[in-house]
C-alpha cells in the first residue's frame, strides 16, 4: 500500500477524530447574607441557598454553573459593582442598588420589629403596645446601633437614617446575635430584626429573658424584596430571565408557602394578606 494512503486512512479513523471539549458554562455568582447564627433547620425559610424560591432560580438557570459566596452587606455590595457576574437574592433595598444592579422583585417580607431591653421598653410603650421608632431615634438617650448598609425598605430607612436620627451603623454580619448580645449587656439599647429570625437567632444563641420586641407604631405594611444583578450587559441577560422563571412559578403553591414561612404564628394573619396582595399584582415584566 502506498505509504501516503496509508497515513490518510490511518489519521481519518475516528479513534483520531478530534475531540471537542463540552461548552464551559459561564459562572453566576450568588451573594447571601453570612447567616451562622440561624438554625440550620430553618434555614430555607429565609433567603439562602436551600429556600425553595431559590432553587426555582437556580434550576431554571441550567446554562450557568452557580457558586455561591457569604458576607457583610458591604461584601455583598462590593461583588455587585466587580467585574463578575454576581446576583443578590434578597435586597430590600431598590433606590440605593439601581447605581450599580438591575433588580426584579421576588416576594414580601413582614415588617421588622423593636429589639430592646424591658427598661427600654417599658419607657416608650404606647397604649396599643407599640413602640414610635421616629421618637426613638431621636432619642440621644438611647442608643441605637444597626449593620452599615442593611435595609429595612424605604419607609423604615428613610427614618432610621433620617435629619434628627441619632442611631449609629457599623460594618457587621446582618443576620447574625452580635447586636442582640450587645443589647443584653447594656452596650447599645436597640436595633430592628424580623420576628422570625430572632426566632431562629435564639436557638442557637441563648438571650436573656430582659430580651423583648415590640411592633413598629403605624408600621404594618410588607417590605418588597428583589432580586439583584450586576448592572452589566450579562446582568441584564439574567435578571430579565429570574424574572420570567419568578412569574412563571408564583401559581405553584410552593412560592407561596415559602413567602409566608417567614412570618410568626403571630403575624400570619396579617401577613397572609401581603402575601396574596403581592401574587396578585405580580403579573408582569418588572426589572429596574
Amino acid at each position: 500500500m502506498n505509504v501516503l494512503v496509508f497515513l490518510v486512512l490511518l489519521f481519518s479513523h475516528p479513534s483520531f477524530a478530534k475531540v471537542e471539549s463540552p461548552p464551559i458554562h459561564p459562572t453566576l455568582y450568588w451573594v447571601f447574607s453570612a447567616t451562622e447564627d440561624v438554625a440550620e433547620e430553618d434555614r430555607a425559610r429565609f433567603m439562602t441557598e436551600s429556600n425553595p424560591i431559590f432553587n426555582f432560580i437556580k434550576k431554571g438557570l441550567p446554562e450557568y454553573e452557580h457558586s455561591f459566596m457569604y458576607g457583610t452587606v458591604q461584601r455583598i455590595e462590593k461583588e455587585l459593582q466587580g467585574k463578575k457576574l454576581v446576583c443578590y437574592p434578597a435586597s430590600t433595598n431598590l433606590t440605593r442598588r439601581l447605581a450599580f444592579a438591575y433588580l426584579t422583585p421576588i416576594g414580601v417580607l413582614p415588617e421588622p420589629v423593636i429589639v430592646t431591653r424591658k427598661d427600654v421598653a417599658d419607657k416608650y410603650l404606647l397604649k396599643d403596645g407599640t413602640i414610635s421608632l421616629q421618637d426613638l431615634v431621636k432619642d440621644a438617650d438611647v442608643k441605637g446601633l444597626f449593620p452599615e448598609l442593611r435595609s429595612f425598605g424605604t419607609k423604615i430607612d428613610d427614618i432610621i437614617f433620617g435629619k434628627f436620627s441619632k442611631v449609629r451603623s457599623r460594618p457587621m454580619a446582618p443576620l447574625g446575635a452580635n447586636i442582640m448580645m450587645m443589647i443584653q449587656s447594656h452596650r447599645v439599647d436597640f436595633t430592628l430584626e424580623f420576628s422570625s429570625l430572632l426566632e431562629s437567632v435564639k436557638k442557637t444563641v441563648p438571650l436573656a429573658a430582659n430580651i423583648v420586641t415590640v411592633p413598629i407604631h403605624g408600621m404594618n405594611d410588607g417590605i418588597p424584596s428583589y432580586v439583584a444583578c450586576s448592572k452589566t450587559p450579562a446582568g441584564l441577560e439574567v435578571i430579565t430571565k429570574i424574572d420570567s422563571i419568578l412569574r412563571d412559578n408564583m401559581q405553584n403553591p410552593v412560592y407561596r408557602k415559602t413567602l409566608l414561612s417567614v412570618a410568626t404564628s403571630e403575624e400570619l394573619n396579617n401577613f397572609t394578606k401581603e402575601v396574596d396582595r403581592y401574587l396578585a399584582q405580580r403579573r408582569k415584566k418588572e426589572i429596574y
